[in-house]
């Protein structure tokens, strides 16, 4: 039993007599009012391995054990640490960190490698399909770049562009007309086209963006709409409702006119490879940043002094360009332009293709072929059922479509990493 300290005064008044069992108990009370009680809290961190101990006055120094009260944040079982009971200290506990299971690591495939083997694949189609699939396959080309002049739009600047068909029109028609003066050499055709959807876009911009979200779509619907009625009326231009027939483009000047369907659609493969890597450059700039900052908060990049209308014109002017690219594009793959490729419906299925890209370019160039499949090759195969189909696609982009941006997150992540 422990004598009482010397530096506390004795429980027992001075100059009372008591029996020794009551002397004992008055010697007592002071270790049990100030006695320590151990509680132990485990504190794990990514970067604390071993335990932090509190020490905290005890209720009964006569026990032999202190209850501990481990409270980790992994809820580890409560342990029982020995104390010395003559003087009152915690034993040694080892408390030594538990090295994690390693995790095991996937086998992670080469994106860098990925895309130039889909590009190989597509290259490859006329060697495996008929002259039909691959005539096909070339106006898929043709609507990718179209849908991705509108993913420029609507997924990096966040605006709801419906009107790129105008500016599709402004370089089909050129390079037509262009191309009927007898300017056949298909590179003239498609820079003359990309400057006319270029500078069309950049005289309409001004007045577009004076308005945001749903104003923005329906004054871009029409534009879109106005573009499609000068088509049919301006007949001594344009042809009217016959369109314009054009002769075959030249690859280069002085070579053999591209008639045959797999030079016609290796040639198109070859600008929209071409267009795709100035869109990868572009998307790495400055301005595609800042149009992405815009896209995010309007307000904040304006208060930090960013000229917002100035930098949605230059990517409104780009996307116009593209569109015009791809009008051009459409002379060299169909020889043939009409109202109706620049029409409500075209406009409609440009933003059902950037729609199910998800965001990305090469998303727009997959919901491009995946349009042009439902429309040209499973409608034929159904008996003429296109029209419901691609309403029934409609309905599956608008209720599964934030679905498939959450799921396809983590493969964007893989590929741009790659791409980088």
């Amino acid at each position: 039993m422990n004598p009482t300290p010397p530096d506390r005064p004795s429980a027992v008044p001075a100059g009372r007599h008591t029996d020794p069992v009551d002397a004992d108990r008055a010697r007592l009370a002071p270790a049990h009012a100030d006695s320590a009680r151990i509680e132990l809290v485990r504190i794990e961190q990514p970067h604390i391995g071993a335990a932090s101990v509190d020490a905290v006055p005890l209720e009964a120094a006569a026990v032999e054990t202190a209850r501990v009260d481990a409270v980790p944040l992994d809820a580890a079982s409560v342990q029982t640490v020995p104390v010395d009971a003559a003087s009152g200290d915690a034993a040694a506990v080892d408390m030594a960190p538990v090295d994690a299971a390693p995790r095991s690591r996937r086998p992670r495939v080469s994106w860098r490698l990925g895309w130039p083997l889909s590009f190989a694949a597509a290259a490859a189609l006329p060697a495996v399909a008929g002259a039909y699939p691959v005539g096909i396959a070339a106006h898929a080309l043709v609507l990718g770049l179209l849908a991705m002049s509108a993913q420029l739009l609507v997924a990096v600047a966040g605006l709801p562009a419906f009107g790129q068909p105008a500016y599709f029109g402004m370089g089909a028609y050129t390079a037509a007309l262009l191309s009927r003066a007898g300017h056949q050499q298909a590179p003239v055709l498609l820079v003359v086209a990309a400057l006319a959807g270029g500078a069309a876009a950049a005289i309409t911009a001004p007045m577009l963006l004076r308005t945001r979200g749903t104003a923005f779509l329906m004054a871009t619907f029409a534009v879109q709409s106005l573009t499609a009625t000068a088509a049919i009326r301006w007949t001594t231009v344009t042809g009217g409702d016959e369109g314009l027939h054009t002769p075959p483009a030249l690859p280069w000047p002085g070579g053999t006119p591209l008639t045959a369907p797999a030079y016609v659609y290796w040639y198109a493969l070859a600008v929209v490879v071409l267009s795709y890597a100035g869109i990868v450059v572009f998307l790495r700039s400055r301005s595609a940043l800042t149009l992405r900052g815009i896209a995010g908060h309007e307000p904040r990049m304006t208060a930090l002094g960013h000229r917002v209308t100035g930098a949605l014109t230059v990517g409104y002017t780009i996307a116009g360009v593209l569109a015009g690219l791809a009008g051009g594009l459409l002379i060299i793959v169909n020889r043939y332009v009409s109202p109706a490729d620049i029409g409500f419906e075209a406009a409609a299925l440009t933003l059902l293709a950037a729609a199910i890209g998800a965001g990305t370019m090469l998303g727009a160039m997959g919901g491009a072929a995946l349009v042009v499949a439902v429309r040209d090759g499973a409608g034929i195969g159904t008996g003429g059922l296109s029209p419901l189909l691609l309403g029934l696609l409609f309905l599956a982009v608008a209720y599964l479509r934030p679905l498939a941006v959450r799921g396809s997150r983590p493969f964007l992540t893989r590929a741009r990493r790659g791409a980088r």
